[in-house]
């Protein structure tokens, strides 16, 4: 009795979650785009020779991937997994 509510709570989750995550990664891609315009529109107002090694070190953390810490950890256990099996 307790299935077919519990069926549809499912069936709306995996309804809705490709929009929401379409929803989290656009998000996501205008946020690192502002940051992006904001940083050129500074670098254009700068002068020549200026402090070009802050821009370009901000640029690198800007495109850097952002994982959270569990997934470094997660990643590292997998290789240390593969050697040990090999």
């Amino acid at each position: 009795m307790l299935f077919i509510p519990l069926i549809t709570i499912l069936y709306s989750l995996f309804r809705f979650a490709p929009t929401v995550y379409d929803w989290l990664e656009k998000r996501r891609v205008y946020r690192l785009y502002s940051e992006l315009k904001r940083l050129e529109d500074e670098l254009s107002f700068t002068a020549p020779g200026g402090i070009r090694e802050d821009f370009i070190d901000r640029l690198d953390r800007l495109i850097r991937p952002r994982q959270p810490p569990f997934r470094a950890d997660a990643v590292q256990a997998v290789g240390i997994f593969l050697e040990v099996a090999h």
